[in-house]
């Protein structure tokens, strides 16, 4: 077994569960920096860089940068392109091994 308990599985699970539900975008909305950063689980820096740069398309509304509900499509598929997820290997690795762990727990 690993050294996780059956409370730090299901905390990992709920965790993740958690951040899940979070990073699904609202459908329709125009998004500013702070949401888009949450969604794709980057630093904000990073999305006005991507957005400033040209690597991302995005709207200027005055001196502020937003994201039209087709720009978060062409990020979406640009990211998934790129292979960026919004979980890091090893989060993703430690979910598998709590399901694992809570599968051959029930077994038992």
């Amino acid at each position: 077994m690993s050294g996780f308990t059956e409370e730090e599985l299901r905390e990992i699970i709920r965790d993740e569960l958690r951040k899940a539900l979070r990073d699904v975008r609202p459908r329709g909305q125009y998004l500013a920096v702070a949401e888009m950063a949450e969604w794709l689980n980057v630093n904000q820096a990073t999305i006005r860089r991507c957005a400033n740069q040209g690597d991302w398309p995005s709207a200027k509304i005055g001196t502020r940068v937003r994201f039209s509900p087709d720009h978060q499509e062409e990020i979406e598929r640009i990211t998934q392109h790129q292979g960026t997820a919004p979980l890091d290997k090893r989060r993703r690795g430690e979910i598998a091994e709590a399901l694992r762990l809570l599968t051959a727990t029930k077994e038992l």
